[in-house]
């Protein structure tokens, strides 16, 4: 069965998310049957994290949701098939719009999470992000949890782990999205990844 990695997330996913690889190591599937339901949901638990084994599955191989609206569907309307090709994103519950207390649309696209969470990196106040977007602070913020802060906490660890400026350099590169410390300085040029670096350590 064919896998392929997460858009976002260091992460290898197969077909159907019966395999599912973060950072090298395979994880434990994990089961249980909410009360209310006659089914059983898949979990998995990495970076500090309970995430959906279907949810995973979906973004991965069909792509993140176009907008925080959206939430995960089956075709067959079984919840035991997660193959990917029986999953898609879909508005939650009746077709309807939701508006901000700003009434504005939260139109956030899969393609502009790269940019929004590099700018949330960087420090800029997630007001500011969010009228670029025509969204609200809210939708920014729950960005920033999921892409952001939780990962803050592994790179803490990184950090205190590493025996030498350069594996320090390279938790940071790796936190900015970068296999390489190379990468990361090539991108933004030796200074500024040097001035990101000591931002972003401030926050830690």
């Amino acid at each position: 069965m064919k896998t392929k990695k997460h858009p976002i997330l260091d992460l290898i996913v197969n077909e159907n998310g019966t395999l599912l690889i973060f950072k090298g190591k395979e994880l434990s599937i994990k089961t249980y049957k909410p009360s209310r339901y006659n089914y059983i949901i898949k979990q998995v638990n990495f970076g500090g994290r309970t995430q959906g084994v279907a949810k995973l599955v979906c973004e991965t191989w069909n792509g993140m949701r176009d907008d925080f609206s959206q939430s995960l569907h089956r075709k067959d309307k079984d919840p035991s098939n997660d193959h990917y090709t029986n999953l898609y994103w879909d508005i939650r519950g009746k077709v309807r719009t939701i508006r901000t207390k700003r009434n504005k649309l939260s139109q956030i696209k899969k393609s502009e999470l790269p940019t929004i969470i590099k700018r949330i990196v960087a420090g800029e106040t997630l007001k500011n992000i969010a009228n670029n977007y025509n969204t609200s602070d809210m939708s920014i913020s729950r960005i920033k949890k999921r892409f952001v802060t939780d990962p803050k906490m592994k790179l803490k660890e990184a950090v205190m782990a590493a025996k030498n400026k350069y594996q320090r350099s390279q938790a940071y590169a790796n936190y900015l999205g970068f296999k390489t410390q190379s990468e990361a300085i090539s991108n933004y040029g030796k200074y500024k990844f040097q001035l990101l670096i000591n931002k972003i350590a401030i926050t830690l």
